[in-house]
């Protein structure tokens, strides 16, 4: 070969790839007219295992060496890396850090360079990844980037499902729709796609369960097995059991995979034996056995590909094939409950599940080569004359066509309700400039200033209830009319007295908190940097329940209803059942939620880095409207009675409607906002990073106060107006943190984190009233209890300020 072009299957246990060149005969799977596509074998096997190792000597080692150095060292291997491709702590392997971008380019690595050497040596010249339908923008980011540092110069990103329709559906007339039905290691992953021109295109909602896989198969047998092995040797077991040894450890892990072994086997025959390392100790399973142990996992996932199907508008007779795929699919009690509920006349199962993405994928690469010449034919006159190969390629843009968010019900939901929101709306509204208006007083507006309020309007007097001092640093705060709850980064969360500042209850999680958690009645609903999801009671902190989003939570969590609701940096929003912990609904919005989620009553608002805002139904997840800012979303958004308000990175405050989402109105601040929304019943306030508080009606956004805190101006200067500081204090410069506004009907006063001082700007005048220093660098915006503003500082200490 010398141009050619490769697919990779990355999975979860097992990795798969397949190679297409120019040649005019047809091998394996035809690439098309002119092209081959043949599987690719690393040591004899078209699936290579995706464990990750670290030698002794610090060598990342995959395949067979990293299995067999998983069984003797268990903790130096990673399984799974699949599953935390996207995050950003390191695997730790022997103690020692691995990113998991080098992880996954581990795994790469070994199918790229077969490739090369069935090549020649020459490297690929188009290149196809797939990955997992429901994935979001940042982990198909992390796949790409782990991709270039296995050496892959230019490759394409392309759904699983879609890969495998290409392979099994290249004969179906444009309009077909198809099911795929990927059974892996991890997961299952469903979706609907339709037949177009040039390829297949999803329909409808890719769904899925992460809960149901080859793994967890693996367990249930690895359990049926070990109840087994006690009754015939229970002293060898208890044994085993008893241990915490590398050698206990090694054992454990060869039985894992002696039960993986027996797993395979019962696919092809009806029974086997597993025995106990070392032991000489054997059990016979047959098939019915491990079915009965299976067959509810299996029914559960027949019925997330029928509630794919149906959220796609389709009923199982408008399909024109279902492709099973996935190393799992291979078990035969998968084969036959998909065929009687869709019908065995649709099933499609040719060739190793396994291989079907890697080939579809390398068909699909294809497209990037040039067409070959036909292959002159000795007795033909004209084969002499035949002309040269042709140039360019036919082929078509790889890309998925554009996703539109909408939820992935949980399994056993039987009412998903999931409806397609609207397309979002991409043309901002023109920046309303901050005019003057007649508003009644107090709120009356002032012409911009332009110079620093003078020192004589500054009065440093302020009352502080109450000091109180946290062991860690605290995260975000969050507040009602009874205190105020925050996390800190050494993973503890506190209760504290919005009157006395008097710590009522303090709970370990064992994760860094920053995101404020959420305050429903007598409930605390509080997440983790770990993706850890907790609802606490109010009056103790004692746990109710624990779950888990897979993904870093640095935005505070909602509640609306019976729901709780929480955004990821994976980029979703997972709805929580509020009594049970339960998942019932995942919405993928293709970039990372790090503002906060702000709860509408039946929905909640969440905007995201890439400026997508969106208002999702809480009980449903489907999205009701969405809308695109220019600039992505870091702080956070505020609900003022029919309004949505959304600071934005390119400076920004945007005015939707909370029914629509049309855009009622745009204000420009002077630099970038810093702050989240303040907001009271009548009006909001953000803060940029010229040190600038701006104050706004909600309704029209047109200004009410515009008053600049930086000596300087703009950034870097001292963060509060000249001379306000008390005599003999002095404040670290910062970016402004935060401001709220105070009392929250009619605001006379806004109280801004300045990144290094609390200061409190009377409404209208302008005047400072007060300042007090919090440490420089300062990032946790103030909150209100009751009549009490409360702000935290840097070296942990937490101020109680009466409100003038």
């Amino acid at each position: 070969m010398t141009d050619w072009a490769i697919g990779i299957d990355f999975g979860s246990a097992r990795s798969a790839a397949a190679a297409a060149d120019r040649s005019g005969s047809q091998i394996s799977t035809s690439g098309g007219p002119g092209r081959r596509v043949v599987p690719l074998e690393v040591a004899g096997r078209r699936a290579v295992s995706s464990t990750v190792a670290l030698t002794a000597g610090g060598e990342l080692v995959t395949g067979d060496p990293a299995d067999e150095l998983a069984l003797v060292s268990p903790e130096r291997a990673e399984r799974s890396v699949k599953d935390v491709v996207g995050q950003a702590a390191p695997l730790l392997l022997g103690g020692h850090p691995v990113d998991v971008r080098d992880a996954v380019a581990a795994v790469l690595r070994p199918l790229i360079d077969e490739g090369r050497v069935r090549a020649g040596g020459s490297s690929p010249v188009a290149a196809v990844l797939t990955h997992p339908a429901r994935w979001a923008t940042v982990r198909c980011e992390a796949l790409r980037d782990a991709a270039g540092r296995a050496g892959l110069e230019r490759v394409e990103l392309v759904p699983e499902p879609v890969a495998a329709a290409c392979h099994y559906g290249e004969h179906l007339a444009p309009g077909a729709a198809v099911a795929v039905f990927d059974l892996g290691a991890a997961s299952l992953d469903a979706a609907v796609l339709r037949r177009t021109s040039d390829g297949f295109e999803l329909a409808g909602v890719p769904g899925g369960d992460d809960g149901i896989g080859g793994d967890r198969f693996d367990h249930l047998l690895f359990v049926w097995s070990a109840d087994q092995l006690r009754d015939v040797d229970p002293g060898t077991w208890d044994d085993l059991l008893g241990r915490d040894d590398p050698d206990a450890r090694a054992l454990a892990a060869a039985l894992r995979g002696e039960v993986r072994r027996a797993k395979e086997a019962l696919s092809s025959y009806t029974s086997t034996q597993v025995a106990l390392p070392a032991s000489g100790v054997e059990v016979l399973v047959n098939r019915s056995q491990f079915e009965a142990l299976v067959v509810d996992d299996v029914e559960r996932a027949v019925e997330v590909l029928a509630q794919t199907v149906s959220a796609a508008g389709m009923a199982p007779e408008e399909l024109a094939e279902v492709h099973l795929v996935g190393g799992s699919a291979r078990i035969p009690l998968v084969a036959q409950l998909v065929a009687e509920r869709f019908g065995a006349e649709r099933l499609v199962t040719r060739d190793d599940p396994k291989s079907v993405v890697a080939l579809g994928a390398a068909r699909l690469a294809s497209r990037r080569l040039p067409l070959a010449s036909p292959t002159p034919s000795p007795s033909s006159p004209s084969a002499s004359a035949s002309s040269s190969p042709s140039a360019g390629s036919s082929s078509s843009p790889l890309s998925a066509p554009p996703f539109v968010p909408t939820a992935s019900p949980a399994p056993g939901v039987s009412d998903p309700r999931v409806v397609s929101p609207p397309p979002l709306r991409s043309s901002p509204p023109a920046p309303v400039a901050g005019t003057e208006v007649s508003l009644p007083s107090p709120m009356t507006p002032l012409p911009p200033p332009t110079a620093p309020v003078e020192p004589a309007q500054v009065v440093p007097q302020v009352t502080i209830a109450w000091r109180a001092s946290a062991p860690a640093a605290p995260g975000r705060l969050a507040a009602d009319q009874r205190g105020v709850v925050f996390g800190d980064r050494d993973g503890g969360v506190r209760s504290l007295d919005g009157a006395s500042g008097r710590v009522q209850w303090h709970v370990p999680i064992n994760a860094p908190v920053w995101a404020a958690p959420a305050l429903a009645g007598d409930q605390v609903v509080v997440a983790g940097l770990d993706g850890r999801v907790g609802l606490l009671d109010r009056a103790t902190g004692a746990g109710r329940w624990w779950a888990a989003t897979g993904a870093s939570v640095g935005s505070a969590p909602a509640v609306a209803g019976s729901m709780v609701l929480v955004g990821d940096d994976a980029g979703a929003v997972t709805g929580f059942d509020r009594a049970t912990g339960a998942i019932r609904w995942r919405l993928p919005l293709g970039a990372a939620v790090r503002a906060d989620l702000v709860s509408t009553g039946s929905g909640v608002v969440a905007a995201t880095v890439d400026g997508g805002v969106y208002v999702i139904d809480a009980a449903s997840g489907a999205c009701r409207w969405g809308y695109r800012m220019a600039g992505g979303a870091l702080t956070s958004p505020a609900v003022v009675i029919d309004r949505v308000l959304v600071p934005s990175e390119a400076g920004i405050v945007y005015g939707l409607s909370l029914a629509s989402g049309e855009a009622v109105f745009g204000v420009r601040t002077s630099g970038r906002i810093t702050t989240s929304v303040g907001s009271s019943l009548s009006a909001f306030a953000v803060v940029d990073d010229t040190s600038t508080l701006r104050v706004h009606r909600a309704d029209t956004g047109q200004v009410i106060v515009e008053i600049a805190l930086s000596g300087s101006g703009g950034p870097g200067g001292s963060g509060l107006p000249s001379g306000s500081a008390a005599p003999g204090v002095a404040v670290a410069a910062g970016e402004p943190a935060g401001v709220v506004l105070v009392p929250h009907p009619a605001p006379t006063l806004a109280v801004v984190e300045t990144g290094g001082a609390l200061v409190g700007v009377e409404l209208p005048s302008g005047q400072v009233r007060f300042a007090v220093p919090t440490g420089g660098g300062n990032r946790t915006a103030p909150v209100r209890t009751g009549g009490i503003v409360v702000a935290a500082t840097t070296f942990g200490q937490l101020y109680g300020v009466v409100a003038p």
